[in-house]
């Protein structure tokens, strides 16, 4: 089992915060969250991990530098979106492997759990967070379209997911997907050729995350699980409020910086 985790983009819910540190690099329980998520990681048995990088990689590399982790550059980050991201590591894409945001601070019961699943596919969901956000107000640019930067709302069915949302108007789901991810090998290499051909083709321009190729799967006939997890064991950290809401449940010490 392999993990990609896709630190490429800019965090711009975060303000003044996002515009000189990269998400991934903010401090919770006294580590940058990609530290954090490399350790969890390696305590499940995941050692073969990659890191896509694009804004603010040179700093990325070097904070991460004691950690045995190989890197894929997204050049194109400010223009592209997570698939083509997740297409820049594309050599690792051959084997089962977990996809990880950049921005989802967890512990180690998250992963372990994902793991225990047995389906080719499989989202990690929880129910919908407390912290409220006027999600309407950001908005990013992808392929000449304006697009409302919101959560991936789920609706299940025996277990199973029917449908993914990213309509701030589908909150009734109660479920969220927090940006943990898992394929099987056979899944891996069918998501791999599936974004290489929406690239090829330019229908790309209409998938600007994951969520997006998950309802086209989904929609194809696929079956995709999804597991569970405590909220007090993880946090995804786009808006200072959550920065501040990760800090209060897992810091254990007064060292609360936001650089290394």
């Amino acid at each position: 089992m392999k993990a990609v985790i896709l630190a490429a983009g800019v965090g711009s819910r975060m303000g003044e915060v996002g515009r000189y540190l990269p998400k991934c690099l903010l401090q919770i329980g006294g580590k940058p969250i990609l530290r954090k998520q490399v350790e969890t990681l390696n305590a499940n048995g995941i050692t073969d991990i990659s890191v896509v990088v694009g804004y603010c990689e040179e700093m990325i590399k070097r904070a991460s530098m004691n950690q045995a982790v190989k890197f894929y550059t997204n050049h194109r980050f400010a223009e592209t979106g997570m698939l083509e991201s997740l297409l820049c590591a594309s050599d690792e894409l051959n084997d089962s492997f977990v996809l990880v945001y950049g921005d989802v601070y967890f512990e180690r019961e998250v992963i372990g759990k994902l793991l225990l699943n047995t389906d080719d596919i499989c989202l990690v969901v929880n129910k919908c967070g407390n912290i409220e956000q006027s999600e309407g107000q950001f908005f990013e640019r992808y392929y000449g379209q304006k697009l409302r930067k919101v959560s991936t709302k789920v609706y299940l069915a025996n277990g199973w997911v029917k449908k993914l949302s990213k309509s701030p108007e589908s909150s009734e789901s109660g479920v969220e997907y927090i940006g943990i991810a898992k394929f099987s090998e056979t899944k891996a290499q069918m998501i791999h050729n599936k974004i290489r051909c929406l690239v090829a083709s330019g229908q790309i321009a209409k998938f600007p995350s994951p969520s997006y190729l998950f309802s086209s799967l989904i929609e194809s006939g696929e079956k995709i699980g999804a597991v569970f997890v405590d909220q007090r064991q993880y946090v995804e950290v786009d808006y200072p409020e959550n920065l501040d809401e990760a800090r209060r449940r897992f810091d254990t010490s007064s060292n609360k910086g936001h650089a290394i």
